[in-house]
């Protein structure tokens, strides 16, 4: 994976920005009127706004029960899907931590070839996946495994390429008897079984909430928004003077920190200016200085 730029790969729990919020609105001796309530949802309206660099890579093995399954809570963009067969399984030997219940990790064993199964051919190389391994820790200390294998790339059916990465691979399979749909938050198929998924989501706390990159401008522009967000209502429902000037004010600070971080989400990051120097290097070469002897 690894296509999506992200500014950094440390996240913070909202949690913070709202507490930054009532310290800055303080001086409006509100805080016991605030309604939190809707700040998560504009937490998610600048999140959209920067899209996918505002995400993290996650994998996820689905079972596929009556030809459905539910996505993950944090999906946003699907990079590939493979679908796959159960293999072993089983608990290993008690380790020396202690895990809680359902707390997991996907281990994937991969090579890089020109895929062919089944006619599900795609024309260039990618990252064939040979085999997954699912980890559940256990309670008390044992490790549950299963291993997952024949792992083949599936179709995409006419509405999921919306929901796709530009570099998915799925983009590329053709006349794959195996096909996915996704529609309201679940996966659709033509068959029962497993479905390996790598994906990119909005990480989520222990109270299954958005956090946020840890960004500068990101935090500064949901903070911004949510103090203009909770001006504007109180000046709806307030006849507290000076209210109107004070919400122009704070939406005039809001679009300047916001346009500060829409420009800056819009620069290539360094791997991408290398790569895309390599690419087009050929064409340059008629220009390029040689030595002479």
């Amino acid at each position: 994976m690894g296509a999506i730029k992200n500014y950094s790969e440390n996240f913070i729990s909202a949690q913070q920005i709202f507490a930054r919020v009532k310290r800055e609105l303080s001086s409006f001796d509100v805080g016991s009127t605030l309604n939190e309530n809707d700040w998560y949802d504009y937490v998610m309206d600048i999140l959209h706004e920067f899209n996918s660099t505002a995400y993290e890579e996650n994998q996820a093995v689905l079972k596929i029960e009556r030809y459905k399954a539910k996505l993950p809570n944090n999906f946003k963009q699907l990079f590939s899907a493979y679908g796959c067969t159960r293999g072993m399984s089983g608990i290993s030997t008690k380790g020396t931590q202690q895990h809680k219940l359902d707390d997991f990790s996907i281990y994937v064993e991969n090579t890089c070839t020109k895929l062919n199964y089944n006619k599900c051919c795609i024309d260039s190389c990618v990252q064939e996946v040979d085999k997954i391994t699912v980890k559940t820790y256990l309670e008390t200390g044992e490790e549950h495994c299963s291993d997952f294998n024949h792992l083949t790339l599936l179709s995409l059916g006419a509405n999921v390429k919306k929901f796709c990465n530009e570099h998915c691979p799925n983009i590329h399979i053709n006349h794959c008897e195996r096909e996915i749909e996704i529609n309201n938050g679940y996966v659709y198929t033509n068959f029962n079984g497993f479905i390996f998924m790598q994906y990119y989501g909005l990480p989520l706390d222990d109270d299954n909430m958005p956090m946020i990159p840890e960004n500068t401008l990101y935090m500064q522009a949901i903070t911004e928004y949510i103090k203009f967000k909770v001006m504007t209502n109180l000046h709806i429902n307030s006849d507290a003077p000076d209210l109107e000037r004070r919400v122009g004010l704070q939406n005039q600070i809001y679009q300047e920190v916001m346009n500060r971080a829409i420009a800056e989400n819009k620069l290539p990051s360094y791997a991408g200016v290398m790569n895309l120097a390599k690419k087009y290097r050929h064409r340059f070469k008629n220009y390029e200085l040689r030595n002479a002897r």
